[in-house]
Protein backbone atom coordinates (compact mmCIF):
# COMPACT_ATOMS: atom_id res chain seq x y z
CA UNK A 1 0.00 0.00 0.00
CA UNK A 2 2.91 2.39 0.68
CA UNK A 3 4.32 2.09 -2.83
CA UNK A 4 0.95 3.04 -4.35
CA UNK A 5 0.71 6.06 -2.05
CA UNK A 6 4.21 7.20 -3.01
CA UNK A 7 3.46 6.81 -6.72
CA UNK A 8 0.22 8.77 -6.38
CA UNK A 9 2.01 11.49 -4.40
CA UNK A 10 4.74 11.69 -7.07
CA UNK A 11 2.14 11.97 -9.84
CA UNK A 12 0.33 14.71 -7.91
CA UNK A 13 3.59 16.59 -7.25
CA UNK A 14 4.72 16.30 -10.88
CA UNK A 15 1.33 17.56 -12.08
CA UNK A 16 1.56 20.54 -9.74
CA UNK A 17 5.07 21.37 -10.92
CA UNK A 18 3.98 21.05 -14.56
CA UNK A 19 1.09 23.45 -13.94
CA UNK A 20 3.39 25.96 -12.25
CA UNK A 21 5.85 25.82 -15.13
CA UNK A 22 3.06 26.20 -17.70
CA UNK A 23 1.18 29.03 -16.03
CA UNK A 24 3.95 30.87 -14.17
CA UNK A 25 7.36 29.82 -15.45
CA UNK A 26 6.68 30.01 -19.17
CA UNK A 27 5.08 33.49 -19.06
CA UNK A 28 7.93 34.82 -16.90
CA UNK A 29 10.62 33.44 -19.20
CA UNK A 30 8.73 34.69 -22.28
CA UNK A 31 8.43 38.16 -20.77
CA UNK A 32 12.13 38.25 -19.89
CA UNK A 33 13.16 37.13 -23.38
CA UNK A 34 10.82 39.64 -25.03
CA UNK A 35 12.42 42.50 -23.09
CA UNK A 36 15.85 41.57 -24.48
CA UNK A 37 14.81 42.32 -28.08
CA UNK A 38 14.05 45.72 -29.56
CA UNK A 39 10.32 46.40 -29.51
CA UNK A 40 10.10 47.91 -32.99
CA UNK A 41 11.95 46.86 -36.13
CA UNK A 42 13.23 49.38 -38.63
CA UNK A 43 10.37 50.22 -40.98
CA UNK A 44 10.06 52.17 -44.19
CA UNK A 45 7.63 52.61 -47.05
CA UNK A 46 8.50 49.65 -49.26
CA UNK A 47 6.31 47.92 -51.83
CA UNK A 48 7.68 44.44 -52.49
CA UNK A 49 5.63 42.06 -54.64
CA UNK A 50 3.01 40.46 -52.38
CA UNK A 51 0.91 37.40 -53.08
CA UNK A 52 -2.19 37.31 -50.92
CA UNK A 53 -3.73 33.88 -50.41
CA UNK A 54 -7.36 33.80 -49.30
CA UNK A 55 -8.60 30.50 -47.92
CA UNK A 56 -12.27 29.78 -48.64
CA UNK A 57 -14.50 26.78 -48.17
CA UNK A 58 -18.21 27.15 -48.87
CA UNK A 59 -17.98 30.94 -48.58
CA UNK A 60 -20.38 31.91 -51.36
CA UNK A 61 -22.08 34.38 -49.01
CA UNK A 62 -18.87 36.33 -48.33
CA UNK A 63 -16.34 35.76 -51.13
CA UNK A 64 -17.58 38.56 -53.41
CA UNK A 65 -17.46 41.10 -50.57
CA UNK A 66 -13.94 39.89 -49.68
CA UNK A 67 -12.73 40.28 -53.25
CA UNK A 68 -14.34 43.72 -53.53
CA UNK A 69 -12.52 44.65 -50.31
CA UNK A 70 -9.19 43.39 -51.69
CA UNK A 71 -9.68 45.39 -54.89
CA UNK A 72 -9.88 48.51 -52.71
CA UNK A 73 -6.44 47.93 -51.15
CA UNK A 74 -3.95 50.72 -51.72
CA UNK A 75 -1.05 48.52 -52.80
CA UNK A 76 0.68 48.52 -56.20
CA UNK A 77 2.40 45.10 -56.41
CA UNK A 78 -0.31 42.65 -55.44
CA UNK A 79 -1.36 39.25 -56.71
CA UNK A 80 -4.44 37.62 -55.18
CA UNK A 81 -4.92 33.86 -55.08
CA UNK A 82 -8.29 32.55 -53.91
CA UNK A 83 -7.91 29.00 -52.63
CA UNK A 84 -11.22 27.14 -52.65
CA UNK A 85 -10.85 24.11 -50.39
CA UNK A 86 -13.21 21.71 -52.15
CA UNK A 87 -16.19 24.02 -51.85
CA UNK A 88 -19.47 22.40 -52.85
CA UNK A 89 -21.31 25.71 -53.17
CA UNK A 90 -20.66 28.54 -55.66
CA UNK A 91 -17.53 29.92 -53.94
CA UNK A 92 -15.17 29.08 -56.80
CA UNK A 93 -17.60 30.25 -59.49
CA UNK A 94 -18.13 33.62 -57.77
CA UNK A 95 -14.39 34.04 -57.28
CA UNK A 96 -13.78 33.13 -60.94
CA UNK A 97 -15.71 36.27 -61.97
CA UNK A 98 -12.81 38.27 -60.51
CA UNK A 99 -10.10 36.18 -62.19
CA UNK A 100 -7.79 38.09 -64.50
CA UNK A 101 -4.52 39.95 -64.23
CA UNK A 102 -3.49 39.83 -60.60
CA UNK A 103 -6.32 37.54 -59.46
CA UNK A 104 -6.22 33.74 -59.70
CA UNK A 105 -8.56 31.05 -58.40
CA UNK A 106 -7.17 27.67 -57.32
CA UNK A 107 -9.73 25.01 -56.56
CA UNK A 108 -9.10 21.76 -54.71
CA UNK A 109 -11.35 19.01 -56.01
CA UNK A 110 -12.12 17.77 -52.53
CA UNK A 111 -11.81 19.29 -49.05
CA UNK A 112 -8.29 18.80 -47.68
CA UNK A 113 -8.32 21.37 -44.88
CA UNK A 114 -7.22 24.98 -44.78
CA UNK A 115 -3.50 24.37 -44.25
CA UNK A 116 -3.22 21.66 -46.90
CA UNK A 117 -5.19 23.74 -49.41
CA UNK A 118 -2.93 26.77 -48.84
CA UNK A 119 0.20 24.60 -49.08
CA UNK A 120 -1.08 23.12 -52.35
CA UNK A 121 -1.74 26.58 -53.78
CA UNK A 122 1.82 27.72 -53.07
CA UNK A 123 3.00 25.66 -56.06
CA UNK A 124 0.72 27.75 -58.29
CA UNK A 125 1.87 31.17 -57.12
CA UNK A 126 2.72 33.84 -59.67
CA UNK A 127 6.43 34.34 -60.30
CA UNK A 128 8.20 37.06 -58.39
CA UNK A 129 6.31 36.83 -55.13
CA UNK A 130 8.54 38.23 -52.40
CA UNK A 131 6.06 38.11 -49.52
CA UNK A 132 3.12 35.82 -48.85
CA UNK A 133 0.13 37.21 -46.98
CA UNK A 134 -2.72 35.07 -45.72
CA UNK A 135 -6.34 35.94 -45.08
CA UNK A 136 -9.74 34.37 -44.61
CA UNK A 137 -12.75 34.90 -46.84
CA UNK A 138 -14.68 36.75 -44.14
CA UNK A 139 -11.94 39.24 -43.23
CA UNK A 140 -12.08 42.93 -44.08
CA UNK A 141 -9.00 45.08 -44.40
CA UNK A 142 -8.63 48.84 -44.40
CA UNK A 143 -7.11 50.18 -47.66
CA UNK A 144 -3.70 50.75 -46.02
CA UNK A 145 -3.49 47.40 -44.22
CA UNK A 146 -1.16 45.72 -46.68
CA UNK A 147 1.17 48.73 -46.84
CA UNK A 148 1.41 48.63 -43.05
CA UNK A 149 1.96 44.87 -42.98
CA UNK A 150 4.96 44.96 -45.34
CA UNK A 151 6.75 47.95 -43.80
CA UNK A 152 8.61 45.90 -41.13
CA UNK A 153 10.05 43.62 -43.84
CA UNK A 154 12.53 46.39 -44.63
CA UNK A 155 14.38 45.13 -41.53
CA UNK A 156 16.25 41.91 -42.48
CA UNK A 157 15.72 40.49 -38.99
CA UNK A 158 11.93 40.37 -39.55
CA UNK A 159 10.57 37.08 -40.83
CA UNK A 160 6.85 37.37 -40.09
CA UNK A 161 4.34 40.10 -39.32
CA UNK A 162 0.81 40.05 -37.94
CA UNK A 163 -1.86 42.68 -37.46
CA UNK A 164 -4.37 43.20 -34.70
CA UNK A 165 -7.52 41.23 -35.40
CA UNK A 166 -10.87 42.63 -34.39
CA UNK A 167 -14.21 40.94 -34.81
CA UNK A 168 -16.93 43.33 -35.88
CA UNK A 169 -19.99 41.23 -35.23
CA UNK A 170 -21.56 42.92 -32.20
CA UNK A 171 -24.59 40.65 -32.37
CA UNK A 172 -22.59 37.40 -32.36
CA UNK A 173 -20.99 35.66 -29.38
CA UNK A 174 -17.67 35.26 -31.24
CA UNK A 175 -16.93 38.95 -30.73
CA UNK A 176 -17.56 38.95 -26.97
CA UNK A 177 -14.36 39.36 -25.01
CA UNK A 178 -12.03 39.22 -28.03
CA UNK A 179 -8.94 41.44 -27.74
Amino acid sequence: MMVVDIILWLIFAFSGIALLVAFVGYPLVSHALARRRPAQPTVSSITPRVTLLVAARNEEASIAARLDNLCELDYPNLDIVIVSDGSHDDTAQIAARYAGPGVKVVQASEPVGKTAALNGAVSELPEGAEILAFSDATARWAPDTLRNLVRPFDDPSVGAVSELVRYEYPDRPISNGFR
